[in-house]
């Protein structure tokens, strides 16, 4: 599948909130240890995604918002655009293909209905494992920087 890449976009983004919270790459890498399944995180990864070398996975994406306190849904767009139906080597199955044609003249009010369709079918999933990931910090080892007060990320609120 072709994907439209939005790397640059993500990687000044990751700067610009790595500056705020005065962290480097191996800050953000024992930031995103702590809310990681195995419990490390390596800093040349965030070096990666900083060079635009790779994109973050989803999972790291997720982590990412919780620990900047931002937008997951923004975070996926900014580093994964939609697939290019027209390509060549597009492997969109024919069923989303068809959606795709559909949807190519649509209105854009129709376009933002089946947006806020998608995000209201997506964010109970969203929000669940946004939780499991701040249950997974609460019962790790707080920073300084952790005040406990914050509030969950926004899910959805500006594509």
């Amino acid at each position: 599948m072709v994907y439209i890449m939005k790397m640059s976009r993500f990687s000044e983004f990751l700067k610009q909130k790595m500056e705020d919270k005065k962290i480097n790459n191996k800050g953000l890498s024992i930031l995103l240890a702590k809310h990681s399944q195995s419990g490390r995180f390596s800093p040349s990864t965030v070096g990666a995604w900083l060079d635009d070398e790779y994109p973050p996975k989803p999972e790291n994406l997720m982590m990412l918002a919780v620990i900047f306190e931002t937008d997951a849904i923004n975070l996926f767009n900014m580093v994964y655009g939609l697939p290019l139906p027209d390509s060549e080597d597009s492997q969109l199955p024919p069923e989303i293909r068809d959606i795709v044609d559909e949807l190519k003249n649509a209105d854009v009010r129709v376009l933002r209905l089946i947006r806020d369709q998608i995000r209201m079918v997506l964010r109970p999933h969203i929000e669940r494992m946004m939780a499991e990931l701040g249950d997974k910090k609460s019962n790790g080892s707080k920073s300084e920087s952790d005040s406990g007060d914050r509030q969950s990320p926004k899910i959805g609120s500006g594509i």
